[in-house]
């Protein structure tokens, strides 16, 4: 739901739709991006479009862009299982 600091307390959500800031994104995702699937970045505290594929890397589904564009990005939460690369 926010930032935290390595090691610090987080609230997580694990259901409903969030807005996340542009600044937590790889890349932003677009309008066109509508429906796609949102993973856990390999950067600390990024989401990204594209799954993780770096041995040793974790894929984490989670959730589905519901809103793309600058200012507008939505999430319907959707956590999936993880996978160890």
């Amino acid at each position: 739901v926010a930032a935290a600091a390595a090691e610090a307390a987080v609230n997580v959500a694990v259901t409903g739709e969030q807005s996340i800031a542009d600044a937590r994104f790889d890349a932003l995702p677009a309008v066109t991006d509508v429906g796609k699937r949102l993973f856990l970045s390999e950067t600390a505290g990024n989401w990204t479009l594209t799954a993780p594929s770096t041995t040793g890397s974790y894929v984490q589904k989670v959730g589905i862009v519901t809103r793309g564009g600058t200012g507008a990005v939505k999430v319907a939460i959707q956590i999936g299982d993880g996978t160890l690369l």
